[in-house]
């Protein structure tokens, strides 16, 4: 595996839990109802309408403005950002319920439609909200870190999806209360992110066939059999794999290969478990690349109980390297999976945003020492 060295590092943020006060009830926004969370849902957050996009990039917010904004007391204030699949799911009243015990103020909305996870994130950091609080799997994760890029408000997740494959990697209990009760511990940690265009991610960015079986496994098998959804898709791929001309490019580094797939990770595992990027670290100021060039399907199929098991880096046929920032291009347009959202386009620019996203965690895996 060939590592370039970069300089995009920065401090880490430590932030210290604020204390709770009383439940009050915020004012509502000026485009969402925010219900309050006492008591089951019974209302479901109006659909809006979609401005036009803003395509320049953020201003991310550095860590020490993140520790100056820690060190001021402030009242708890939590929000809630149901997908709308599962809103109305036992498992989330149980949530909800213990939720409406704690001594903060404490709120919740549900999502609508594709994009509304972002506007209501955006709104709540704005304003004033002191976490943030994804409920559902990684493309409701994936709008609210867009909705939170430039903010120091802290991300927190409640599994509740497919895969969930970034929170069970970055140690989110799978619990729902277990992992609530990690966010209401007030323990944060700032991670990266990486930026596709003008769309912000933590975990990975699929291309070529990975693209594909994320985006051609219907929601209705993902329900039925959940991760192993993907294997099953990912299979029915094999058959008809065909190959596409692909350039990339960074610091020292360009590969040119017709290829089958490829994978740009700020994180490790998607589609179920796959570790495509299997030596990223999420605070180590670096894109993991993975190519996986043209080959025969006798090649492939062995190729990708090595993919499933972490051990393809270093195998014929893959490219692996570590960078600040990678361009991916094609003649044609092509599609990208992003954290479960679909991008298309010739041309797609990677770029990591180092300690850029704070999320309620008390330690991650990968800071424990290794076993022997």
């Amino acid at each position: 595996m060939e590592t370039v060295p970069s300089s995009f590092y920065a401090k880490e943020a430590s932030f210290a839990p604020p204390n709770c006060s009383s439940v009050r009830k915020s004012s509502e926004s000026l485009w969402v109802s925010l219900l309050p969370l006492r008591g089951a849902i019974s209302a479901v957050t109006s659909r809006m309408r979609s401005k036009s996009v803003n395509t320049q990039r953020p201003h991310f917010a550095s860590s020490e403005e993140a520790e100056e904004q820690a060190g001021q007391e402030v009242e708890r204030r939590l929000l809630f950002i149901l997908h709308g699949k599962r809103a109305e799911s036992q498992e989330v009243r149980d949530l909800l319920q213990h939720a409406a015990d704690a001594p903060c103020t404490h709120e919740v909305t549900q999502t609508a439609a594709a994009g509304d996870a972002v506007r209501i994130a955006r709104d709540g950091a704005s304003s004033g909200f002191t976490s943030i609080i994804a409920v559902g799997g990684d493309g409701t994760v994936n709008e609210v870190v867009n909705g939170l890029a430039g903010s120091t408000t802290p991300l927190g997740i409640i599994p509740m999806g497919t895969a969930n494959d970034f929170a069970r990697q970055i140690g989110i209990p799978e619990n729902a209360k277990e992992a609530l009760e990690l966010i209401l511990s007030g323990h944060t940690r700032a991670i990266d992110t990486i930026t596709v265009n003008d769309r912000h991610f933590a975990n990975v960015s699929t291309g070529g066939i990975a693209a594909d079986v994320t985006a051609e496994t219907s929601p209705g098998l993902k329900d039925f059999i959940g991760p192993f959804a993907y294997a099953i898709t990912g299979l029915k791929k094999l058959a008809a794999v065909e190959s596409r001309m692909m350039t990339f490019t960074g610091p020292n580094f360009e590969l040119s290969r017709p290829t089958l797939l490829f994978a740009v990770g700020n994180a490790r595992s998607t589609g179920g478990g796959y570790e495509l990027t299997s030596h990223a670290r999420v605070r180590d100021g670096l894109l993991d690349l993975c190519v996986v060039e043209e080959m025969p399907l006798t090649s492939l199929i062995p190729l990708m109980i090595k993919l499933r098991n972490a051990e393809h880096a270093e195998a014929e046929g893959v490219h692996y390297v570590q960078l600040p920032w990678v361009d991916v291009k094609a003649d044609d347009q092509f599609r990208v999976n992003v954290d479960g959202e679909e991008l298309n386009g010739s041309q797609f620019h990677y770029v990591v945003n180092p300690r850029a996203l704070t999320v309620h965690l008390d330690h991650l895996p990968e800071d424990q020492p290794a076993e022997g």
